[in-house]
């Protein structure tokens, strides 16, 4: 089944919308809720059918602070619980008192390395009192060949 008409070749749903509005097909009291929303705040490309989509869809964004969360996971595996009712909960994670320390110490960098710079917020906080845990991660071969040895039955006293 096709649809009746091909209006969304000619405008967009907001004008559609707002000519129905206009007219008096639809009563304010019945306006979508999205309506207002996008009058206040309308889209930087208008959102019709002929648009051509970009190449670079979609955009990797990754901030600062996200290599510094992954350096620390990576690190230190702080697997802290969060209250997620009270609304400044986070503030209290150690992830969170490493992010802001590093930020600090960013500003006044002196031309250090990142590696210096972690070195030192890691070394700022324990002076602080803040327990970082290192992990440490065990090679995956020698995990799967020390399973092997113990599981595997001796072959010399197997009776043939």
């Amino acid at each position: 089944m096709t649809s009746l008409s091909r209006l969304e070749r000619v405008g967009t749903i907001f004008t559609r919308t707002q000519n129905l509005i206009r007219s008096g097909v639809i009563k304010d009291a019945d306006k979508p809720l999205w309506y207002e929303v996008m009058a206040a705040f309308p889209p930087m490309e208008e959102p019709k059918y002929e648009r051509k989509i970009s190449d670079d869809w979609p955009r990797e964004i990754l901030y600062k602070e996200d290599k510094v969360r992954a350096y620390f996971y990576k690190t230190f595996r702080n697997r802290q619980t969060i209250d997620l009712s009270k609304p400044d909960a986070f503030k209290h994670t150690t992830c969170y008192k490493f992010i802001t320390k590093y930020q600090e110490l960013d500003k006044s960098r002196d031309g250090k390395s990142d590696e210096d710079l972690l070195k030192e917020v890691e070394e700022a906080l324990t002076s602080e009192g803040v327990i970082l845990q290192r992990f440490l991660q065990k090679n995956s071969q020698s995990q799967v060949h020390d399973r092997s040895e113990t599981e595997r039955p001796n072959q010399e006293t197997a009776p043939s």
